[in-house]
């Protein structure tokens, strides 16, 4: 705290003489710093506005946003700082994971295939853009639009090969990437490749060398409930190893989810999960 108020200081120093961009931004990164998130996007709107193709307010614009939860607002702002500058991979990264949470999969899939794209030759490569391109690819395995779809099962299950090879030591994302194949199958009513991916990802799961995050052992559980038997499900939530990584909302829905469903109405519940 201390040293963001001798950043400010600085920065209105230099601005008491001119505002010039640097200190500018300076600036709206302390508020950004010090959730003063209004008077950093006033900051931000004014660059923006008088420099258009000064990308970084539009980075520091979607940050804000994204913490003051207007995550529409922040995907809109990365959408206008990747038109200007397309090849900054932690950008198409944020944008990938902001449209993700929108649930518009159009943008979810560009911006996710050019993190994988632009991550290849990059120290920030990582398993959580092969994922969102997966995950935002599957709205077109449930589509009857024939040449989307085939499409859409190529690039899928080449994805999650790809991130099995690409991160193949990491048992967490080789947990991840067999609950997501589960899912392509399931959505293309392969229920049997479904229930064999789905094994496959809890034969990773019971080999983990350290507990599992307790996202993940939901996502595990959600996998088993979707694509498993409902017996074999139900001994997994049931399991007290499980049992410890859910809270009480997790555990007590899922049960409740196992127990009074058959296999169609698990997936419409599921979904809202």
């Amino acid at each position: 705290a201390h040293r963001l108020d001798e950043a400010e200081e600085l920065y209105e120093t230099v601005l008491e003489i001119r505002k010039v961009t640097w200190a500018l931004l300076g600036m709206a990164k302390v508020m950004y710093y010090q959730s003063r998130y209004d008077e950093g996007q006033n900051i931000l709107n004014r660059l923006s506005t008088s420099n258009e193709k000064y990308v970084e307010a539009f980075d520091w614009l979607a940050k804000i946003f994204e913490a003051q939860g207007e995550t529409l607002k922040a995907q809109k702002a990365l959408q206008r700082a990747v038109e200007l500058s397309p090849r900054a991979i932690l950008r198409q990264q944020h944008l990938s994971k902001m449209a993700e949470i929108n649930n518009d999969w159009y943008i979810a899939t560009q911006a996710s295939r050019r993190s994988v794209e632009l991550g290849k030759n990059s120290c920030h490569k990582t398993p959580k853009s092969y994922l969102r391109l997966a995950t935002s690819l599957q709205p077109q395995l449930k589509d009857n639009a024939v040449g989307n779809k085939q499409n859409a099962i190529t690039e899928v299950f080449k994805t999650l090969s790809d991130l099995k090879k690409e991160f193949n030591s990491n048992q967490d994302v080789q947990v991840r990437a067999n609950l997501l194949e589960g899912d392509s199958y399931k959505n293309l009513g392969k229920h049997e490749e479904a229930k064999h991916s789905t094994s496959q990802a809890l034969s990773c799961y019971d080999g983990l060398v350290e507990d599992p995050s307790p996202d993940l052992a939901l996502e595990m559980g959600k996998g088993m409930v979707k694509n498993h038997d409902l017996e074999e499900a139900m001994k997994f939530i049931n399991d007290p190893k499980q049992q410890a990584m859910f809270d009480n909302n997790t555990n007590e829905y899922l049960k409740e989810v196992v127990t009074k469903a058959n296999q169609e109405s698990v997936q419409a519940n599921i979904d809202t999960f």
